[in-house]
């Protein structure tokens, strides 16, 4: 993925809101500085920050359906599946969620 670059700021910014990020995604943010529009040189990257946004309702109609089975007495193994229903999608295989548990 090619780096995002920002405009010049100013001196006083110290807060910058990026807009288009995905959901559910990781991202890894570094930045440099160079004194514009005079001369000079670009300074170090800085470390790395690392982030995943939040994850989000899906915007599309989705089929859903539910496996449940009993992996012991007080086990129970549930699977959610969805795929996608909308006319621009290409038919794929579902996706699967699945979490035991266990019963008190």
């Amino acid at each position: 993925m090619l780096p995002h670059q920002v405009g010049p700021l100013s001196s006083r910014t110290f807060h910058y809101k990026l807009c288009g990020l995905l959901p559910s995604t990781a991202y890894t943010l570094q930045i440099r500085c160079i004194r514009h529009p005079l001369p000079g040189h670009w300074s170090e990257w800085s470390p790395s920050l690392k982030l995943t946004t939040p994850e989000q309702a899906p915007i599309v109609r989705l089929d859903t359906w539910w496996r449940q089975r009993q992996l012991d007495p007080r086990t129970v193994d549930v699977q959610l599946f969805w795929k996608v229903t909308s006319s621009e999608a290409h038919p794929s295989t579902p996706e699967t969620f699945s979490k035991p548990h266990r019963s008190l």
